[in-house]
This record gives structure tokens, C-alpha cells and sequence, in this order.
């Protein structure tokens, strides 16, 4: 492969955006280009060339990744289950991109894999009616929700930490829901579309966390990185416990640009004590979010400082040297 590649490349996705290029096409260019033992040799780093391809595509670097992401999880769903898929279907061969063929669009996609996760029989049973009719995002996005509603086994994501209760069954649901509403409602916390938080995704050596977002900037590189901390299961009620919670804050706090204390809601925090130590504490990196059934999330406290602490390295290190799949860097 050449720089004559990399042309040939950017000319086929050029304006991918605007002129509705096919995701799994676009998907695919993209991945040709990061998997070239060339490209550290055309661009100066990986940065550079995201940078390059926001530009040509009109595409976030996000938008991106995730299209890359589900474009695996195609292949690998079509390999592993295709004999099933065949039967299903009602194929008397196999057909080959079938599955892309009945669903098209990439958000209808990305959809039927995360219903995919929680009840794979519902997911086929969604196929075939889309195999017969057209079935709108919305409606897809509505059997996403009764599911979550109704399953309470399903863990998507395993955060865990000092204050979680892991015995209190009856409220899994409903946590697995709110946690799940973090990444939903980023926008409210982060307007810009670069924003992907991972759930119990990075290990560090000095410090756990429930989930970091990692917001890149306009030249691509990472320009922050956040850590969240899930508040949840039984509140504390003795000052002991109270005051092990603020020197978990406390000490999380110096390795992330802002912490935000995520409540689910599902029993009672005092938030407004939280609030108030953390004021007398002048722990300035602290953001509080809540969950509100009816609104979503809403945020009660906004960091006072962006300042960088003094063991943000220490972290970002570590997620470079572990790698980010998604975002080609890994």
C-alpha cells in the first residue's frame, strides 16, 4: 500500500455525509486506512489522520467509531449465527449481508445489537417483522425500552465500587436503566458530539472508577478525560461512612479532570450534605448529576475548575498504554 492508497480511499468517502454514503461502505474505507502499516508513514500519528477523515466525511470521530463498531459486530453475528439466521429467516440458502440487507440504516443497526445484547430471540423476532415491513427507529427504540424495563438479570455494564450495594436485587432494573441514561443523555453534560464514556472498561493502578468519558478535541487528540463515580444502593448513615465517601471523592478527584457524582435516585442521598462538604472541602473538580424519572438527568452542581490535578498523567498514560479500540487506538 502507498499514499496512492490513502487517495483513493479519501476520494471514495469524501462528503460521505452529505451525499448519504452507504455506513457499511464508509465503515469499511475507514478500517482499510487504520489497519495499513502505511499510515504511520503518510500521517504523522493517528490524530492526523481522524482529523483528515472528520473533514473529508462530515462525520464525527464518534459517529465513526461506533459505525465501526457495529459493522464487527455484523460480521461476527453473521458468522457465529448463520445457520440460525438462515432458519429464522426462512432462507432456503444463506445469503450473505442478509441482515444488513433487511435493516439498512446504521441507527436501525446499532439499535437491533443492543436489543441483541438483553434478548437475542426478541432481536430475531424484530428481524423477521423487518424482513416483512418497514419498522420506524422509533418503534425499534420502544421495544429497547420495555425490555429494559423488564429485565432485571441483564448487566450491560458492572460498575462497582465501595458504596454499591450488590445484594439488593430488587433495584437492578431500575439502576440498570439509570446507568444506561448516562450515556443516553451525554449532551447534557457534554455538547460536543466527541464524547465516549466507557463503562468499567480501564483498569488503574492507583485509582477505581465506574466510568471515564474521554472528549477529544478539534485536532483529534484527547483533549479530556473525566472520571464518574455512581452513587448507589444504601446511603450512608453513620459520619464514619459519610466521611469515607468524602475521602473517596476527594482522592478520585486528583486524577480526572472533572468527577462527577452520578445518583441514581433509587433510595435517597444527601446530596445537598454532599454538596455543602464538598464546598467547605473546596474540592473545585466536582460535578453532581441526578436521575429524575420523569426528566432524565439533571445536573446539580457543575465543576468550578477545568484545572488539570496533579495525577490526570497518571491516567491518561495508562489509557493510551491499554489501548482504545474504538478510536484506532489501541
Amino acid at each position: 500500500m502507498s499514499s496512492e492508497f490513502f487517495i483513493e480511499q479519501f476520494e471514495k468517502i469524501q462528503g460521505a455525509k452529505a451525499k448519504r454514503m452507504d455506513w457499511l461502505e464508509l465503515a469499511s474505507c475507514v478500517e482499510k486506512m487504520l489497519q495499513s502499516p502505511e499510515l504511520l508513514s503518510v500521517y504523522p500519528n493517528r490524530e492526523a489522520f481522524w482529523n483528515d477523515v472528520e473533514q473529508a466525511t462530515g462525520y464525527s470521530r464518534n459517529a465513526l467509531q461506533r459505525q465501526s463498531t457495529t459493522k464487527r459486530l455484523l460480521e461476527n453475528h453473521e458468522k457465529a449465527e448463520k445457520d440460525f439466521l438462515q432458519e429464522m429467516l426462512g432462507l432456503k440458502e444463506w445469503k450473505p449481508g442478509i441482515v444488513a440487507e433487511i435493516i439498512g440504516q446504521f441507527p436501525k443497526m446499532e439499535l437491533y445489537f443492543r436489543i441483541y445484547k438483553y434478548d437475542p430471540m426478541e432481536a430475531i423476532k424484530l428481524l423477521k417483522r423487518m424482513q416483512e415491513e418497514p419498522v420506524s427507529v422509533a418503534k425499534i427504540r420502544d421495544i429497547l425500552s420495555r425490555l429494559l424495563d423488564k429485565n432485571p438479570t441483564f448487566e450491560p455494564y458492572t460498575p462497582t465500587h465501595t458504596f454499591q450495594s450488590r445484594h439488593n436485587k430488587s433495584r437492578a432494573n431500575e439502576e440498570r436503566e439509570r446507568t444506561a441514561a448516562l450515556e443516553q443523555q451525554q449532551a447534557i453534560i457534554y455538547e460536543s458530539e466527541n464524547v465516549s464514556i466507557y463503562f468499567d472498561h480501564f483498569q488503574f493502578r492507583y485509582v477505581s472508577i465506574d466510568a471515564v468519558a474521554l472528549q477529544h478535541g478539534e485536532e483529534g487528540q484527547i483533549s479530556n478525560l473525566d472520571g464518574f463515580l455512581i452513587l448507589k444502593g444504601l446511603t450512608p448513615k453513620r459520619d464514619s461512612t459519610f466521611q469515607r465517601l468524602l475521602a473517596t471523592i476527594d482522592y478520585r478527584s486528583s486524577f480526572f479532570r472533572h468527577l462527577w457524582l452520578y445518583s441514581m435516585n433509587t433510595s435517597p442521598w444527601p446530596l445537598d450534605q454532599i454538596n455543602s462538604a464538598i464546598d467547605e472541602l473546596g474540592i473545585q473538580q466536582i460535578g453532581i448529576i441526578e436521575y429524575n424519572p420523569k426528566s432524565g438527568l439533571e445536573i446539580m452542581r457543575k465543576p468550578e475548575s477545568s484545572e488539570k490535578p496533579m495525577r490526570y498523567n497518571i491516567v491518561m498514560n495508562e489509557i493510551m498504554r491499554q489501548g482504545i479500540k474504538d478510536y484506532g487506538l489501541a
